[in-house]
């Protein structure tokens, strides 16, 4: 399901990496650890289903990180954005990073992205796979990737994970 040349979090900085370069939005490396938003927040989720298990995304930032990348994306001045640009803008950046996820495994199926405020952070559901913090264009952004089994248990993509974790012990 997933590349064996590459453990899930080099794939997911790759990933983002050419997401923030296309927004034109430098970013500091993820440092491999998920820290806490500050409140009020934005959390979008989307879920890519496999037969086996189903993945989750999941994106959270400050509203004015959200703000930020909303104008970044739509090409207009932070004050002009409103709450559906916001909304419409890291739904989108959520779609773009789950089909690059999505491209690394055969059989996964991309949902919707489902936008919302939160207060405090947002825990991701299921085995954490990948979580990162980021910074496009200097505002922090958290990312996690989980899996969440299905009634028919593990997926491929978490033996793939599983075993780059143990070979990254084992070196």
């Amino acid at each position: 399901m997933l590349s064996v040349e590459e453990g899930l979090e080099e794939q997911m900085e790759a990933i983002l990496a050419d997401v923030w370069s296309f927004l034109g939005l430098d970013d500091e490396p993820p440092s491999g650890e998920v820290a806490a938003i500050e409140s009020p927040s934005v959390h979008v989720y989307t879920r890519l289903s496999g037969p086996d298990a189903d993945v989750g995304l999941a994106l959270q930032c400050d509203r004015e990180t959200a703000r930020s990348l909303a104008a970044a994306m739509l090409d207009m001045a932070p004050p002009e954005i409103g709450p559906q640009d916001i909304s419409d803008a890291m739904g989108e950046i959520a779609n773009i990073i789950g089909g690059n996820l999505k491209a690394l495994a055969e059989d996964l199926t991309l949902g919707f992205a489902v936008v919302q405020d939160a207060e405090g952070e947002v825990a991701a559901k299921g085995e954490m796979l990948c979580g990162l913090r980021c910074y496009p264009g200097g505002h922090a952004m958290s990312i996690q990737v989980t899996l969440v089994p299905t009634s028919s248990g593990r997926s491929r993509l978490a033996q793939v994970h599983n075993a780059t974790a143990s070979a990254a012990l084992k070196a």
